[in-house]
């Protein structure tokens, strides 16, 4: 009866460890991806690597299980008052279904574009050759999408600003008092009869 709690003990340890080392690994190589990229300012103050929510946020749906996410980040800066700038890029080997949905059925309004414009402050992941790609592009916006020609490779990005600041209230200043506001009823009770 006791053999078996001794074998769990052990075994609950060593994955305990793994786990810690796997979090510290991962932080470490995540930190170290960012300050790989030369910023023209300060650095992202949040990165996110979970490729399964980039994709998300960026194709506004869930992959499939064809959809192969090679790499993925978005970096994302922000105040007080939330974000202030934001950008992501991402590598999918695509599914039949996803290349249908971006490039044939133009889901997202896009156009042919002769070069793709991507930022400077990229991962070192996003690489392609210009002459083996198609590139579709946003016509009022950042997003980019760039088709690799011999295979089904994507790699996508945009980039933006956070939600634009409210101008500041005004002080009310009441230079003129307000006129009375009219009733049906007058201010004061009728008079009382006398007795």
């Amino acid at each position: 009866m006791k053999r078996p709690w001794l074998i769990l003990i052990p075994l609950a340890v060593l994955l305990t460890g793994l786990v810690w080392y796997r979090m510290a690994h991962h932080k470490d190589s995540v930190a170290d991806k960012v300050a790989a990229i030369a910023w023209k300012g300060a650095p992202p103050n949040h990165v996110v690597t979970d490729p399964v929510a980039v994709f998300q946020r960026a194709f506004w749906r869930t992959p499939t299980g064809a959809d192969q996410i090679v790499h993925a980040e978005r970096h994302e800066w922000s105040d007080a008052e939330g974000v202030t700038k934001w950008q992501w890029f991402i590598e999918v080997k695509a599914s039949p279904e996803l290349l249908k949905h971006l490039r044939d059925d133009n889901a997202f309004g896009m156009i042919s574009s002769k070069s793709a414009k991507v930022s400077s402050e990229k991962p070192a992941w996003f690489t392609y050759k210009p002459g083996e790609v198609s590139v579709m592009s946003a016509p009022q916006a950042n997003l980019q999408f760039i088709f690799k020609n011999q295979s089904n490779t994507l790699f996508a990005t945009d980039f933006g600003l956070g939600f634009r600041r409210g101008a500041p209230e005004q002080p009310k200043v009441n230079s003129t008092p307000a006129a009375p506001a009219l009733r049906r009823l007058p201010p004061s009770a009728p008079p009382a009869p006398e007795r």
